[in-house]
């Protein structure tokens, strides 16, 4: 019993360390569902890092988070897309990419956002000082939905196509 106590107690601290982190970090995101682990990196204004799991990230070097790692933000290339975050809303709304490319989310507003597609990934807060937040779509082609978790009524929609 009281092993099962102090694996629990263990659980939610280290929880608590990927979420909360220390400092503008990076952290890889995955296919997976979660922000750790699998392509692409962001660095957040707000929160920390996390270092990648399964498969690696490949801003960490696999385990779990706690690490702050600097990477530049990647310059976004002829076919990858910037989505800005004004007025509490996502411009533009709907967005059309090519599977193995990037969006680049830009918060503008003062307030924090995030951005989630659910069963593919979750950001942590995007502040309008702390830089851009990026995702290498290598999901199947598809139309996937997202919204900001903090403000629900902020939505949009990526189409990857082949």
């Amino acid at each position: 019993m009281n092993k099962i106590f102090i694996l629990l107690i263990v659980g939610i601290l280290l929880l608590g360390c990927a979420q909360q982190g220390g400092g503008t970090g990076t952290t890889g995101s995955s296919s997976g569902g979660n922000t750790a682990g699998g392509n692409g990196g962001q660095i957040v204004g707000v929160g920390g890092a996390t270092g990648g799991s399964s498969g690696g990230g490949s801003t960490g070097t696999g385990g779990s988070g706690g690490a702050v790692v600097g990477v530049e933000t990647p310059t976004p290339g002829p076919e990858d897309v910037t989505v800005h975050i004004r007025n509490f809303a996502f411009e533009p709304h709907d967005v059309t990419i090519r599977q193995g490319h990037t969006v680049f989310w830009i918060n503008e507003d003062t307030t924090p956002h995030t951005v989630r597609i659910i069963g593919v990934m979750d950001s942590p807060y995007i502040s309008k000082d702390g830089g851009p937040f990026w995702h290498t779509f290598t999901e199947d082609p598809g139309t996937y939905d997202y919204t900001c978790a903090i403000h629900g009524t902020m939505a949009g929609t990526i189409t990857i196509v082949r």
